[in-house]
């Protein structure tokens, strides 16, 4: 899913089916974790690493996702919306961070999607303070599909 996904992205595919295909990605990492831990006893632990990738996984997913919709809002000229996705996005970051530091590949990684994800916020953020002057809500009145 995580490949199909990047293709997409590679391809220009519209930001509706690329936010669906970060959100099925991070619903194949949640259900990976579900099962993990709902067998727990029979591999009598789980490495930490693989809980961290699968964490992380999902966190960035998440991010992703809640970007596509952001990018699509931003079209559509809804830029307060999109910010406010754009925090979400942040938020989703943030869970990730702690295991993102399990290896430097994951810690460049998850540095380099969130200087992304704050570029493209600041971009929206200045945008709406020299021209669209939009209120920015609380919380995102988008969901995830």
């Amino acid at each position: 899913q995580a490949a199909t996904v990047r293709r997409a992205e590679e391809k220009g595919t519209g930001h509706a089916l690329l936010c669906k295909l970060h959100v099925g990605a991070g619903d194949l990492f949640k259900r990976a974790d579900v099962a993990l831990n709902e067998h727990v006893s029979d591999f009598n632990f789980i490495s930490r690493k693989l809980q961290a990738y699968i964490y992380l996984g999902q966190a960035m997913h998440r991010a992703r996702a809640y970007r596509a919709l952001a990018e699509e809002a931003w079209e559509a000229t809804e830029v307060g919306e999109a910010i406010a996705l754009m925090n979400e996005a942040d938020k989703q970051l943030q869970r990730g961070r702690d295991a993102a530091s399990e290896t430097d590949w994951w810690r460049r990684a998850a540095l380099e999607e969130s200087e992304a994800a704050v570029a493209l916020r600041g971009k929206y953020v200045r945008e709406n303070e020299l021209v669209f002057f939009e209120k920015v809500p609380a919380k995102s009145s988008k969901r995830l599909p």
